[in-house]
C-alpha cells in the first residue's frame, strides 16, 4: 500500500518538473523574440 502511495507521489513530482521545464522553455522563447 505505502509502496503504491510513493510511486503515487514520485510520479507526480515528476510530472510536475516537467511541466515546470516545459513552461521556463516557453517563457524563454518568448522573451528571445521579444
Amino acid at each position: 500500500m505505502l509502496d503504491c502511495f510513493y510511486r503515487l507521489i514520485a510520479a507526480c513530482s515528476l510530472l510536475i518538473l516537467c511541466h515546470c521545464c516545459i513552461i521556463s522553455d516557453f517563457v524563454l522563447n518568448i522573451n528571445w523574440q521579444l
